[in-house]
């Protein structure tokens, strides 16, 4: 349910102004920068905290709150840390033949 509230939430923000100038937007649209890093750690992270099963238990606010802030800060710090470097490096060293948006 939180999900279709969230998605129905940045819809509205979508309509109500200008995208540019939407800190709610620019927000979301950082986090969709590291998304996949994101994607890539949300069940490494479940599993470490599956380990205290009683606090899922015992106070779900606290596990959510772990889980979701591990997962972003994981996610966030390895692709600033390894994958864009990387990329950017892949770039220097191949760079490409075509580029996407110059007309043929």
């Amino acid at each position: 349910s939180l999900f279709y509230l969230g998605s129905g939430f940045l819809l509205l923000s979508m309509l109500k102004s200008d995208t540019n100038e939407n800190a709610f937007v620019k927000c979301f649209a950082r986090l969709g920068k590291y998304s996949y890093s994101v994607y890539i750690w949300n069940l490494p992270v479940h599993f470490w905290l599956a380990k205290f099963t009683h606090l899922a238990q015992e106070n779900w606010f606290l596990y959510a709150s772990l889980y979701l802030s591990g997962t972003l800060i994981l996610g966030v710090g390895t692709a600033r840390l390894f994958e864009y470097p990387i990329l950017r490096l892949r770039d220097k060293l191949m760079p490409a033949q075509i580029s996407a948006l110059k007309p043929a």
